[in-house]
């Protein structure tokens, strides 16, 4: 699946992709062919891509070391990069 945003083409990755294609949106990503990544937190395990700008975590993660790990992925190679976390109210049970 593909998304456009903007004229920039994005892609989606989730856990339910063939190895294939996961592997394919990955080396895609990776070259800088595509900017935009819309995934499950599943995509960022063992990425490392240095020029992430911008992460988006659109729910609350389980912990604050889910988090860290999770934003961890923007700003490797020292640069500014940003972290955003949408979530209500309604989605935090103490």
């Amino acid at each position: 699946m593909a998304l456009q945003l903007n004229g920039i083409l994005s892609l989606s990755y989730t856990t339910e992709l063939s190895i294939h294609s996961k592997k394919n949106k990955q080396d895609v990503w990776m070259h800088g062919q595509i900017k935009i990544m819309i995934a499950t937190s599943a995509f960022g395990m063992g990425i490392d891509k240095p020029d992430t700008k911008f992460v988006v975590i659109y729910e609350l993660p389980d912990s604050m070391d889910t988090l860290v790990q999770m934003i961890g992925r923007a700003g490797r190679n020292g640069e500014k990069a940003y972290g955003l976390i949408l979530y209500s109210f309604g989605d935090y049970q103490a």
